[in-house]
Parts: structure tokens; sequence; C-alpha cells
């Protein structure tokens, strides 16, 4: 079991987020102990990690509570392929978003080679 600071920090949210996502239904009610606090499983820290990624993705959060909800009670096998479908949509913009950020990435190696050539080419001139 973790604490919601712990599963904060782990996921990359903050607790208040992870309370709203509860009250919000994004994720079940979390358990908690003879003082309330939340003592999050396995399975909750998972959720949450979705729910957060999907959320990055601009997935609103309707969205992802039906969704979700669908998925975790009795889905059936148009659920499940609609989901899917969902998930290949995410991947996709995540593919279109690596593909940008190596694009980025090379230009300013490129740039770096640029400068390190100058600053070459001037110590050669001494």
């Amino acid at each position: 079991m973790a604490t919601i600071s712990e599963v904060a920090q782990k996921v990359g949210v903050t607790p208040n987020a992870l309370r709203y996502y509860e009250e919000v239904g994004a994720l079940p009610q979390i358990a908690r102990d003879e003082n309330g606090f939340r003592h999050y499983y396995p399975h909750d820290i998972e959720r949450a990690e979705m729910v957060h990624v999907l959320r990055k993705m601009n997935m609103p959060i309707r969205t992802i509570v039906a969704t979700l909800e669908k998925i975790t009670a009795t889905p059936t096998v148009a659920d499940l392929q609609q989901f899917i479908g969902q998930l290949d949509t995410l991947l996709g913009q995540l593919d279109a978003q690596i593909a940008t950020i190596e694009q980025e990435k090379a230009l300013v190696a490129h740039k770096r080679q640029v400068v390190t050539d100058e600053i070459q080419t001037q110590l050669d001139q001494r």
C-alpha cells in the first residue's frame, strides 16, 4: 500500500489531483485507514497512472470516467475494442510527439556541432 503523497510523486500529479480523480469517479473509492488516510493498492496506482496519461493526451475527464467504467465493470467485446481503438489513437499521438522531439533533438545537436566547430576554428587561428 502507498500513501497519497507517494502515489502523487510516482504518478506525477498533486495529491489534490488524485483526490479530484477519486471524487469524479476516474479512480475507485480508495481504501482508508481508521484515521481517514488514503491507502493505494497497486491496482489503484496503475489506474491513476492511466488516468494521468489520458489527461496528458487531452482526453476529457468525463470521457476517461466513462471509458474506465465500461472496461472495469463487465466489459463487452465492443467496449474493449473501443478502448483498444482509443489506446491506438494515443499511441499514434505519442509516436508523433516522439518524431517531433527527435527532429528538435537533431536540430539542437547540429547547432551544438556548428558552435563546437567555430570554437575549434578560433582556437586553431591562435
